[in-house]
């Protein structure tokens, strides 16, 4: 028997199966006689897809196996190993050793974007960056940004396919309607090679700004009764960009 030390592909995305094939060949000088086999799968991520014919087995003759490889795991990268063992009338057994690794999507988004203080009723724009960390290209679908937020446009454009360490830059508008806070998840999905969606934190506030009136009191002193006196009262319109009606 001639184990292989590796049958699967360097690596499969966590949503996916792969199936591969390994020869068993009789290198021995005589015949052996096969009684059966089994798969030791400790992992559970393997599937033997057909087994070994019983009887003899000529010298230089083979046979084939056929094996797939689910990791079915979007929460971490794996790297499992299971064994087929292959017994014989002697007593003698062989053990094919299988290995497989998996990886996940990985795709960075700006942790935190603040906006701060922006004037209800008037915007303030910004930018978040979607860098790839896979070994492989994935597909961004779309970026959904919370309430109060606006997604403007993105550079290049979605749908995109985003190469290993390439990003993206999306543009996002944040326009409250409201005085308050405005802190929500900005959503960046991802359709292929494995559905996923990674978040950032998007963060603003709404304010109204009040005429400002500086003087509380206003002293006229002593007026005769057939007199007038003017006094001047300052308003201070304090709001940057909407006038004031």
């Amino acid at each position: 028997t001639c184990p292989l030390p590796d049958v699967l592909p360097d690596f499969v995305t966590g949503c996916e199966c792969r199936i591969d094939s390994l020869i068993v060949n009789n290198i021995s000088g005589g015949p052996v006689y096969i009684t059966g086999d089994v798969l030791n799968d400790p992992s559970g991520k393997y599937t033997l897809l057909n087994f070994a014919p019983k009887g003899d087995l000529q010298p230089n003759q083979s046979f084939t196996y056929h094996v797939k490889y689910c990791p079915n795991d979007l929460n971490a990268d794996r790297a499992d190993r299971s064994y087929i063992q292959i017994n014989l009338s002697d007593g003698t057994n062989y053990q094919i050793l299988l290995q497989g690794t998996s990886m996940i999507p990985k795709l960075a988004v700006t942790t935190l974007t603040t906006y701060g203080p922006v004037e209800v009723g008037w915007q303030k724009n910004d930018s978040i960056t979607l860098e790839n960390l896979s070994a492989v290209p994935v597909h961004v679908s779309t970026v959904t940004p919370p309430p109060g937020y606006t997604l403007i446009s993105t550079t290049p454009p979605l749908p995109f396919w985003l190469d290993p360490r390439d990003s993206i830059t999306a543009y996002i508008q944040f326009k409250p309607t409201a005085a308050q806070n405005y802190i929500g998840n900005v959503v960046v999905a991802l359709d292929t090679p494995c559905g996923k969606q990674t978040t950032g934190v998007l963060s603003g506030v709404g304010v109204i700004l009040k005429l400002d009136v500086p003087i509380q009191l206003i002293n006229y002193g002593l007026v005769r009764p057939c007199d007038c006196q003017e006094r001047e009262l300052p308003l201070t319109n304090r709001i940057k960009f909407i006038p004031l009606k």
